[in-house]
């Protein structure tokens, strides 16, 4: 994964003031390093959109910046400049600090003022170039990877296991709210900036996701839904074009995948290659390979029987970096691994779009009664739920849509997938446009509840979408319907209900897990014996310890991988034969 590191701090006691550029030709990383009067930062990137990334200084400002810029022709236009660091300067100067809020993309980064000594560090809208930090008596450590951050600052911090963050990951199988394995080392929260000057280290917020609803006709919500669609897509299609890359596109039984692939359609994109990973013979593989034949784009499916994809543990655990299981890692860096990135540029995603366009509230009672989000919504697994309770883990979210979002959606769905396409290029998801994810918050929940206004749109703008099932269920017309514990159940999808409870089993779905794990002996003996092999390093906390013992014995086998996970990290990060030393409890 693309790796930028920072510390700004007092001065250190050798200072080389130098800054250093180089690409490796093997590997087609960017490395680069500058130092200023206590102030250090490094990138280790990959080669492309090298025009919307920097890290360059002159006698005012140091500046790094890492991702992808929709918009940074427009804002270069509209300025009058000609690079991106001219242009973030003449913003910080203009707008001050959080002058990155204009920008639209998926980027993260620092600006250090020389002239005052500040330093502002900085993440995209929804965090989807994450960053994490570490704040000691004199520095701040900042990173887009947490071991980094971990192995630069534990002489100076006390970085111990962090319990909760244990415990969240054999529950939620991501990271909740702020929280890492690490004591002292957080997450820089989606929408947020630190400023570091003489007063201190300040968290600030810039971006909040707003659910304020407005009033509009159900037509007129249509029409603004499909252009700032596809102004998004376009967007993404246009930063390929400019450097000369194919538009690639993962491609399921969902709707939202297809809708982005329908948009490439409508907007005449060049060089589509859909791509599926899925469990062969199922809906994830034969809608796929229907729509890109029709459509007539390249289609590169890659089969996931047996689960052979979850073999390389190591490589996985590596790469995930303690911030989500394992899994959601292995399956797509081992097809990532098959296939040729030269011609990659952003990936067009469709992640999160069923909740964008659609709803987390469960019935529209529930976003009436504002139901509280609590301890365990959202997570895979709730048996170890109690103990986030007992270590003071507390809801911050004001209702369970928001808690959603920032945890299910953000923390876990986004950065699953982004962690390993960001190690060759960018992804992004047109649904999490900012422009775009705005409005369609903003929209009366009696649209946005069981999909409404989004097979309305389907059916007016993509008909042609519409003739495929949404992981195996028609995509409704509206009308008649009946009513089933507090959901409408439209009369013309109930065939395809009854089909798909047929064709269900053991072995269906894009992720059997529980069927590999229980009839692929190489995989099972390869997870039970990597965990026994690691589980040791949990041991200096026998509570945590039998709990995770416990849950692989009896757990499922998404539980056992959650347990695995945690194993593999924390010998990542302290050592398997060294967990004891220096390891405090908290």
């Amino acid at each position: 994964m693309a790796t930028i590191f920072g510390v700004l701090g007092e001065q250190r006691d050798k200072i080389e003031n130098l800054s250093v550029f180089n690409k490796d030709e093997i590997t087609g990383k960017v490395y680069g390093r500058a130092e200023y009067r206590g102030v250090l930062l490094e990138r280790n990137v990959s080669d492309k959109f090298m025009e919307d990334k920097c890290l360059l200084e002159d006698e005012e400002i140091l500046l790094l910046l890492e991702g992808v810029i929709l918009n940074l022709s427009e804002l270069m236009e509209k300025y009058d400049v000609w690079s991106c660091f001219e242009l973030l300067k003449v913003l910080y100067n203009s707008k001050g600090e959080d002058f990155f809020s204009v920008l639209r993309g998926n980027f993260c980064g620092c600006l250090f003022d020389k002239r005052e000594e500040k330093g502002i560090i900085f993440t995209d809208h929804l965090g989807n170039q994450p960053l994490y930090y570490c704040i000691s008596k004199t520095k701040v450590f900042f990173s887009s990877s947490i071991k980094k951050v971990k192995d630069y600052c534990q002489s100076e911090v006390d970085i111990s296991l962090n319990l909760a963050g244990a415990y969240s990951l054999v529950t939620y199988a991501y990271m909740y709210d702020n929280l890492t394995l690490c004591n002292n080392i957080y997450r820089l929260r989606p929408g947020c900036y630190l400023v570091c000057d003489s007063t201190g280290v300040k968290e600030k917020e810039y971006y909040h996701l707003n659910f304020e609803q407005k009033e509009i006709s159900m037509e007129e919500a249509i029409d603004n839904l499909d252009k700032l669609f596809l102004r998004a897509v376009a967007l993404q299609v246009q930063k390929n074009k400019e450097n000369g890359y194919y538009n690639f596109a993962p491609l399921s039984a969902g709707l939202d995948s297809r809708i982005t692939t329908y948009a490439l359609n409508r907007l005449e994109a060049e060089n589509v290659v859909n791509f599926t990973y899925s469990e062969s013979g199922e809906l994830d593989q034969e809608i796929p390979m229907k729509i890109a034949r029709e459509l007539k784009n390249k289609w590169l499916f890659k089969s996931l029987d047996w689960g052979w994809d979850l073999l390389d543990i190591e490589k996985s655990i590596k790469l995930g970096d303690s911030k989500v299981y394992y899994a959601w890692i292995s399956q797509l860096e081992d097809f990532m691994s098959m296939v040729s990135k030269d011609n990659m540029g952003i990936i067009h995603t469709g992640v999160i779009g069923d909740v964008v366009i659609g709803t987390f509230w469960k019935c529209i009672k529930d976003f009436q009664d504002n139901k509280e989000y609590k301890l365990g919504d959202g997570a895979y697994s709730k048996k170890l739920i109690s103990r986030l309770d007992e270590l003071g883990v507390r809801n911050s979210f004001p209702n369970y849509e928001e808690g959603m979002y920032y945890n299910r959606a953000l923390n876990g769905a986004c950065l699953g997938y982004s962690i390993v396409f960001q190690k060759y290029t960018e992804c992004m998801s047109p649904f999490m446009n900012i422009d775009f994810l705005n409005f369609c918050l903003s929209l009366p929940i009696e649209y946005r509840s069981q999909h409404n206004i989004y097979y309305k749109w389907v059916r007016k703008y993509y008909p042609e979408a519409a003739k495929y099932s949404h992981n195996g269920l028609k995509i409704t017309s509206g009308n008649g319907y009946i009513k089933m514990n507090g959901k409408r159940i439209y009369l013309d999808t109930i065939p395809s209900r009854i089909l798909l409870k047929m064709r269900n089993s053991s072995a269906s779905g894009m992720n059997p897990m529980e069927y590999w794990y229980r009839n692929n002996i190489k995989l099972k003996n390869k997870m039970d014996t990597y965990f026994q092999e690691n589980v040791e390093c949990l041991k200096r906390e026998p509570i945590l310890y039998q709990d995770v013992m416990n849950l692989y014995n009896t757990g499922t086998a998404i539980e056992k991988n959650m347990c695995i996970s945690l194993a593999g990290y924390v010998s990542l990060l302290w050592g398997k034969d060294k967990y004891a030393e220096g390891f405090e409890r908290l």
